[in-house]
């Protein structure tokens, strides 16, 4: 293989995190966990892989670095009294980013400037306690109150040569916000069979924020024709400040954990349902100067078996095995108006996924253990994008990318 055009990928990140823990009482903890990281990057790829100029990627080429700062601060309190577990905290979160995106197409007669910036601010407030009802009865409740603000900068330019100014096809000043917020709770109930034996039902909510698709890109189909471009160039900016908006989650989960032949062996199951809305999925459109976008596809249902087991049978051997059963369907997945959801496929879900592991002491010297392990995974078939499940038939649309495609084949190693 030859390219034409280094290749290329460096980065540098810095990273500090601080806690600091008091101890308020003998049944008190106030702790504080302060977090900031920064990130800089450039990258030049040669997507062709051959000598000649056909498509070149890059961000923050030129001397510009893509940018990332994350901060983040918590104060959490922890305590307990005869019958009580309890934690309560507050949380807040900021970030902020700017990524520059020159691409070249077909020897430099198809131009991009993809820049985009985005900043996140979130706060949250949360508390969980455990209450022991009985020696056998305990309950657990907690909630969290999460509010998220979402930013977007975005400028999109075209050309046709590499000596011509771009032509804006979403132009500067375009920005967009949206705050999403939601209140998510827990619920668990377990009971105390014997000092081995534990079960418990559980409830809960979760919350996956919204945002913008920052690299939303859209190119006229005539160039000469002022209509055509006029209309392009306002969905880039309409799409570009729509949100797609949160996905949630309800879960469903019983289980059953328990210890044998005095604490050297451990059998957990779990059985659970969960049930998305506004499922966020990312469809590859290969249009403009962006590959995919983010989309609310629907509703769906992921139901699941997990069981663990654990056996050391001398202090010198430990074997572990577990095995997962995963049934992921689409309830409804909107594409064009049309409910797709039984040629859609659910992306990352195998079926079933094994492992077992092996861990030995070889040899006990002075100097410490000689150890071995042995691994092995399994895992299913599963798909990588979210295209539709028919090759052939009424179902199959010759416009629309095939899912077999992406599929990976089940492996094991």
């Amino acid at each position: 293989m030859s390219v034409d055009a280094p290749t290329f990928e460096r980065s540098r990140t810095l990273g500090h995190s601080f806690t600091l823990t008091w101890d308020v009482n003998d049944t008190n903890t106030l702790k504080s966990i302060t977090a900031y990281r920064q990130l800089r990057w450039n990258d030049l790829l040669d997507l062709d892989g051959s000598p000649l100029p056909v498509a070149h990627t890059a961000r923050s080429t030129g001397g510009r670095d893509w940018s990332y700062n994350a901060a983040s601060q918590e104060l959490q309190l922890v305590g307990h009294t005869e019958r009580f577990n309890y934690v309560g905290g507050l949380y807040y979160f900021k970030d902020s980013g700017f990524t520059y995106g020159p691409q070249n197409f077909f020897f430099n007669t198809f131009n991009f400037e993809s820049d985009y910036g985005y900043g996140t601010k979130a706060w949250a407030a949360y508390g969980q306690a455990d209450y022991k009802v009985t020696d056998a009865w305990t309950v657990t409740g907690g909630v969290r109150y999460t509010r998220e603000k979402k930013e977007l900068e975005r400028y999109l330019g075209v050309r046709f040569d590499l000596t011509s100014p771009f032509f804006a096809l979403t132009p500067l000043g375009t920005t967009a916000e949206h705050t999403f917020s939601a209140t998510t709770p827990v619920l668990i109930v377990s009971y105390k069979f014997s000092d081995t034996v534990n079960a418990y039902a559980k409830y809960s909510q979760g919350f996956k924020s919204g945002g913008f698709n920052g690299e939303y890109s859209e190119v006229p189909s005539d160039f000469t024709n002022p209509a055509i471009v006029s209309a392009t160039i306002a969905n880039n900016i309409a799409e570009s400040r729509t949100p797609f908006r949160p996905e949630k989650l309800k879960s469903y989960e019983l289980g059953l954990k328990t210890s044998f032949a005095d604490g050297r062996a451990t059998v957990n199951v779990a059985a659970f349902e969960n049930k998305t809305d506004d499922m966020q999925l990312s469809i590859f459109t290969a249009a403009g100067a962006a590959g995919s976008i983010i989309r609310n596809a629907g509703k769906a249902t992921t139901r699941g078996v997990e069981i663990e087991a654990t056996w050391a049978p001398s202090d010198a051997l430990r074997l572990q095995a577990s095995y997962g059963y995963l049934d992921a369907k689409y309830d409804r997945f909107m594409d064009a108006g049309v409910n797709e959801a039984d040629n859609r496929a659910m992306i990352h879900a195998p079926k079933n996924t094994i492992n077992l592991l092996a861990d030995a002491r070889i040899v006990r010297t002075a100097l410490g253990d000689l150890r071995g392990t042995l691994d092995y995974s399994w895992t299913d078939d599963y798909y990588t994008y979210p295209y539709q499940l028919a090759s052939s038939g009424p179902n199959y649309n010759p416009l629309r990318a095939i899912a077999g495609d992406t599929r990976v084949k089940s492996y094991g190693c």
